[in-house]
């Protein structure tokens, strides 16, 4: 047979072909994951789990959708780079400008962790609240990327933390420093042998206090500053 018919018939299919997948894969982020117009053209990198490159959008929430930890991402169409987030991304006005991006929340990333919101009811995620205009875990329950809720923790994660600003628990630190940055107060307890840090407080100019208990431990000992000292409670992350 002529191989110029051969030809002929790749020239037809080729388009259809491509319909077809384009067809497909637009039905896959309709269905798994819908635009967001907050953070076009922005790019923020908090709670980012990976980053790969991809040749097209839907490529990239296919993806995010094979990964349940997976609630958002970045697509740059320059770029190719495909970054996948465990929360929703719900704060632009920290991020910072990346022309030629895109942003994809998946269905179950709706009103999630990290989402902007009002009130309480903005969030749907187990165990949260509204707290500084984003969708947060109550004070004692930690953020399970895993299982998609906040919860009391079985194991911990070994990086991120969830922090609640002006309170703090009265009498219960192991350790204080003194001198140190927020990032040393950070390391610091996750670094501890002697016992598991599960919270730490950092004051302000330098302050640092580690703990093994959460507020639901002791919520006699909740404590506000009500504004007086920039104080800063931060509990680890479920594994």
């Amino acid at each position: 047979m002529d191989i110029s018919f051969f030809r002929c018939m790749l020239n037809l299919l080729l388009p259809l072909l491509w319909i077809l997948f384009r067809s497909y894969t637009c039905e896959i982020i309709s269905d798994k994951a819908s635009v967001r117009q907050n953070f076009v053209n922005k790019n923020d990198t908090y709670r980012r789990l990976w980053s790969v490159e991809k040749f097209a959008a839907t490529i990239c929430v296919m993806e995010c959708v094979r990964d349940t930890e997976c609630a958002s991402v970045l697509y740059n169409k320059v770029t190719k780079v495909c970054q996948a987030h465990s929360v929703t991304l719900g704060n632009p006005f920290v991020a910072f400008d990346e022309p030629d991006t895109q942003y994809f929340v998946r269905s179950f990333g709706e009103h999630y962790i990290g989402d902007s919101c009002v009130t309480a009811t903005d969030c749907w995620t187990i165990n949260t609240e509204c707290r500084q205009g984003l969708c947060q875990c109550i004070p004692g329950y930690s953020f399970s990327p895993k299982t998609q809720e906040c919860k009391v923790c079985d194991q911990y994660d070994d990086k991120n933390f969830m922090t609640i600003t002006d309170h703090y628990i009265t009498g219960e630190n192991m350790e204080m420093f003194s001198s140190v940055t927020l990032e040393d107060c950070k390391r610091l307890c996750l670094t501890r042998t002697a016992y598991l840090c599960v919270t730490f407080e950092f004051l302000y100019p330098g302050t640092c206090a580690l703990q093994k208990v959460t507020v639901l431990d002791f919520p006699h000992k909740w404590t506000t500053s009500a504004g007086v000292d920039e104080t800063l409670y931060s509990q680890r992350d479920c594994a």
